[in-house]
């Protein structure tokens, strides 16, 4: 089972959030990912939808050893109406294995200045 870690965001702001992640005591080794994927979703009893998805494409770095930043941009939150989502990080591995590395909670406070 994946550890569960509760992020919080602000709406509308820029923000980094860094995972170390270890095997025992020594460093995740983040070498053999070939992609990093990140989703959120809000549920109901009868609807679940998306309000967040980054990749290693556009958000989302290897920059240790066992280190991942993620970075949420003002754009993905600036219009959110939701304050809590369910998230997962999951990696593909150079084999083709899927390792979810982290699951939780997101919670939004929302902003009280609008741009513009």
């Amino acid at each position: 089972m994946p550890p569960k870690i509760k992020l919080s965001l602000y709406r509308g702001d820029d923000i980094a959030k860094r995972f170390r992640f270890t095997q025992g005591d020594a460093p995740y080794d983040t070498s053999q990912i070939a992609r990093l994927d990140l989703q959120a979703y809000t549920e109901t009893k009868t609807k679940r939808t998306q309000v967040l998805s980054l990749s290693s494409d556009d958000g989302i770095f290897i920059v240790d050893t066992g280190v991942i930043i993620v970075n949420f941009s003002h754009d993905m939150t600036d219009n959110a109406t939701w304050s809590m989502a369910k998230y997962d990080l999951q990696a593909t591995m150079k084999d083709g294995r899927i390792k979810t590395l982290v699951q939780g909670v997101i919670s939004l406070t929302h902003d009280m200045t609008k741009r513009g």
